[in-house]
């Protein structure tokens, strides 16, 4: 992933030195809700994954941010990409959840919500904005808490 990102930059990389440049270039900040979240969620005893579009660099750039998860899912090591369903079977496998069970929260429709519900899950877009507001929108990670 990173790879093709420097390749459309006009720059050359090996896809590890191409996640460490892009990576190492790149600070990320934790939005308000994301703690919150974990908390409760780790306190309810909800396992949580993450299925991203990541390479593998995000492991390392998760744990620089303080954040633990029970799965980590990434194109990079799955050569599979969101919203092809398969990525988040991966992550319900290793977390030993049924798609019936599950919860996926993201910000793509086209992405995260279709790739999760051809999996079965059901699924919440992040809307910070208030903008969309349809059903299966929330305005913040916490209200996650309120699904459970």
């Amino acid at each position: 992933c990173a790879a093709i990102i420097l390749a459309e930059l006009g720059l050359d990389a090996a896809p590890g030195a191409a996640d460490d440049m892009l990576s190492d270039a790149v600070v990320f900040r934790l939005l308000p809700d994301v703690e919150p979240l974990l908390a409760g969620l780790a306190e309810a005893g909800v396992p949580a994954a993450v299925v991203s579009n990541w390479d593998w660099s995000l492991r390392r750039t998760l744990a620089a941010l303080g954040l633990e998860f029970e799965a980590i899912v990434t194109c990079g090591e799955t050569g599979v990409r969101k919203p092809d369903p398969r990525v988040f079977l991966e992550a319900l496998g290793r977390l030993g959840v049924t798609p019936a069970r599950a919860l996926h929260v993201g910000d793509s429709a086209d992405t995260d919500a279709a790739g999760a519900e051809a999996a079965g899950i059901d699924a919440r877009i992040v809307d910070r904005t208030g903008g969309s507001g349809g059903r299966d929108t929330i305005a913040s990670l916490t209200e996650v808490l309120e699904l459970l």
